[in-house]
C-alpha cells in the first residue's frame, strides 16, 4: 500500500526520467476513470480485461495558493511502472516473477502481487452451458 505522499514521489521520479511536467501542488485523490460499480458498457455487454486495464487514473492536485485543483490523466501500466521503480529506489524486496497490478484504495494505491496470470485466473472463473 502506498499512500499519496510516496505515489505523488513515485510519478514525479518515474515521470522526470521521460521529460513529463506534474502540477506544482499536493496530490489529493487518485480516481478510476472506470468505475467498479459499473459492469456493464453501453452496448451491453461485459468489458474485456484489456479495455478495463487501458482506461486511465485521474490525479487530483491541490494548489495551495491560488486554493484550485488541477487534473492531470496516466495510464495504470505508467503508475505501476511508477511504484515498481519506487520500491527499487527504496529497497523494498518483491519477487520478479509475480504478475503485478494496481488498484486504488481509499487514499492510496495498493500494488497486488500474484503468482498466476490474472487473465487465467478470470478465464478459469467463468461458467459454460455444459456446466
Amino acid at each position: 500500500m502506498f499512500n499519496y505522499n510516496e505515489v505523488q514521489n513515485a510519478i514525479i521520479t518515474y515521470g522526470h526520467k521521460y521529460n513529463m511536467a506534474f502540477p506544482e501542488g499536493k496530490l489529493t485523490k487518485v480516481t478510476d476513470a472506470n468505475p467498479k460499480d459499473y459492469a456493464f458498457n453501453p452496448m451491453k455487454k461485459f468489458r474485456d480485461s484489456e479495455s478495463e486495464k487501458s482506461l486511465p487514473l485521474i490525479f487530483s492536485f491541490f494548489m495551495s495558493e491560488t486554493s484550485e485543483h488541477k487534473y492531470i490523466n496516466l495510464n495504470k501500466d505508467f503508475v505501476q511502472g511508477a511504484l515498481i521503480d519506487f520500491c527499487i529506489e527504496q529497497k523494498i524486496m518483491m519477487p520478479k516473477n509475480h504478475y503485478k497490478s494496481i488498484e486504488i484504495v481509499e487514499f492510496h494505491i495498493a500494488l497486488d502481487l500474484t503468482d498466476q496470470d490474472p487473465a487465467e485466473s478470470k478465464a478459469s472463473l467463468s461458467l459454460s452451458f455444459d456446466e
